[in-house]
């Protein structure tokens, strides 16, 4: 049987993201995917290197969410989390 290995679950969850790299200033745009109380996946090609710390911005509806994040982990042409 299958053991759950996360701290929370996670939920499905579709809004734009859009993360800017804060050593660099470049900006990469990518489609959030699922939601938890410590993070979220964001689906794009174009993935970020993990550790790397970025501003990410999550735009729904008329609302937007800011933070500072780090990439834990990283899908090659797929997203990270």
């Amino acid at each position: 049987m299958f053991q759950e290995k996360r701290r929370t679950p996670r939920i499905a969850f579709v809004a734009v993201a859009e993360l800017t790299n804060q050593e660099s200033g470049g900006q990469s745009t990518g489609q959030v995917s699922e939601l938890s109380a410590y993070g979220c996946y964001v689906d794009m090609q174009n993935i970020l290197p993990v550790e790397k710390t970025v501003s990410l911005k999550i735009f729904a509806a008329s609302q937007c969410f800011e933070a500072e994040a780090k990439v834990i982990y990283a899908h090659r042409n797929i997203g990270i989390g």
